[in-house]
């Protein structure tokens, strides 16, 4: 059997009026949404304000009303949507909220990260003038390798990695 790696960890939410309780989340980065438990939300002055329906892993449906509240995790803050959960739903910290917060989780590592911007290389376009000579190299460089998708740029995915086939 393999090893579970189960992550919690602590943060602030604040609610209206500036009232704010500690809560200790599962960090799930397959989760979507972020959740609180009841007590908590009540405790903060949340009141519902829409409704979501999800889709559990095992396809179970379910339906959550919907707020939003001040959130502060590893010395990152901001106004986040949260699910308010209902009796025996636990805090559950989702992968929207990390990268609205500019984090990801590091799984491996079991720790948050801060996201990395993503450089986009430039792109000579055809037809346009040769560098000049002074900007180039009497040194020959090596010729570029198409990447795994076939020479076409791989598409970024929310946590900053490429995606190609295979990945």
């Amino acid at each position: 059997m393999g090893r579970e790696s189960i992550v919690f960890l602590d943060a602030d939410v604040t609610g209206p009026g500036e009232r704010s309780a500690p809560v200790r989340f599962f960090v799930d980065s397959g989760a979507q949404f972020t959740s609180l438990p009841g007590r908590v939300w009540r405790s903060i002055g949340l009141r519902p304000g829409g409704e979501r329906t999800l889709f559990l892993e095992d396809g179970t449906r379910i339906t959550r009303p919907t707020s939003e509240c001040r959130l502060l995790v590893a010395g990152r803050e901001g106004s986040v949507p949260v699910l308010l959960g209902q009796r025996g739903d636990e805090a559950v910290l989702g992968a929207e909220t990390l990268k609205g917060l500019g984090l990801f989780f590091h799984a491996f590592r079991r720790t948050l990260r801060p996201l990395r911007p993503l450089r986009r290389r430039r792109r000579r376009r055809v037809g346009s003038d040769p560098p000049s000579s002074a900007a180039t190299s009497s040194r020959s460089r090596a010729p570029r390798r198409a990447g795994r998708s076939g020479g076409a740029d791989p598409t970024p995915d929310t946590l900053g990695c490429a995606r190609a086939p295979g990945c």
